[in-house]
């Protein structure tokens, strides 16, 4: 990765873990939630994973974590989708999975 693009990606997750903390604090000070802060927390994580040489092999699984945090956090965002049932999808997409494990 070129030293502009790591640089502007640290950049990035400094401005996202300052957006993040200032969000936490306001969750403390009972003006808001806390689940946004803690999910900026965990993407400027994701973000300084991904501009480290040496933790770089670890960014898939950070940005997996992410995705968990949002599922934990707003799990009524991903239980329907338009006026389809995602929970219909877990049994297809872990056949499919085991299928895909096997070949």
């Amino acid at each position: 990765m070129a030293t502009g693009k790591k640089t502007s990606i640290r950049h990035l997750a400094s401005a996202v873990a300052i957006i993040a903390i200032i969000l936490i604090g306001l969750a403390l000070a009972g003006m808001l939630s806390y689940r946004q802060g803690l999910f900026g927390l965990l993407c400027a994580g994701a973000l300084f994973v991904m501009s480290h040489d040496k933790l770089r092999g670890f960014s898939f699984t950070a940005w997996v974590l992410v995705c968990v945090g949002f599922a934990l956090a707003w799990p009524q965002s991903l239980h329907q989708w338009g006026g389809f049932e995602l929970p219909l999808l877990i049994v297809p997409l872990t056949h499919l999975n085991q299928l895909r494990n096997s070949v």
